[in-house]
């Protein structure tokens, strides 16, 4: 198969005419893009999955983002396709392993600290009451990225974005709001009990 460059006037001219209902231009873009396969590198490395369970989830991230060029939502100002693309697959891999138990989500590529946080936003409402008393806790720019993580749903580059912080500085942000939340639970815990 022959590499197909897309550059962006060719990836405008694209985008409209996918827009149009051109399927000939969702395969050139989608190719020339090479999303298919990083799609799959992606969902393949992150729940290790493969064969039909991986070829049913890469056509369901393809489905969406078509469904998205066509429909219109999709904003070439806010990302490229590669990056929609990729916004997809994450949200995908996400709900996918949330039906996963925890000893799962760390086979689906999950740190502790985000099967920890799964474990205690899926609890019953008391321990939900004491996760939101915590939360308040933590200072103000820990408490930020937390809740726009796990609350907006926002990922790392966006939240960056939004409170004018490097992908770096999020990233710590959120993983020592993380450790700090999982003290003060353990806290809260050894002395409920």
């Amino acid at each position: 198969m022959t590499k197909i460059a897309v550059d962006a006037a060719r990836q405008a001219h694209l985008l409209t005419e996918i827009h149009e209902g051109n399927t000939d231009a969702e395969q050139e873009l989608l190719n020339g893009l090479r999303i298919p396969a990083r799609v799959e590198t992606l969902i393949k490395r992150r729940l290790k999955i493969d064969g039909d369970d991986l070829a049913e989830m890469v056509a369901g991230v393809l489905s969406t983002l078509l469904s998205h060029l066509r429909d219109g939502q999709f904003d070439s100002g806010k990302a490229s396709v590669g990056q929609y693309a990729w916004q997809i697959a994450s949200h995908a891999i996400r709900d996918a392993a949330q039906t996963k138990g925890p000893d799962q989500q760390h086979s689906a590529g999950l740190t502790d600290a985000q099967v920890l946080t799964r474990h205690y936003v899926d609890v019953k409402n008391e321990q939900r009451e004491i996760l939101l008393k915590c939360v308040r806790q933590l200072a103000p720019k820990y408490r930020e990225v937390i809740v726009a993580r796990y609350s907006k749903d926002l990922n790392v580059e966006e939240i960056a974005e939004e409170m004018a912080l490097t992908p770096t500085q999020t990233y710590s942000r959120i993983h020592y709001a993380l450790d700090l939340l999982r003290g003060q639970m353990k806290g809260m815990y050894n002395d409920g009990r």
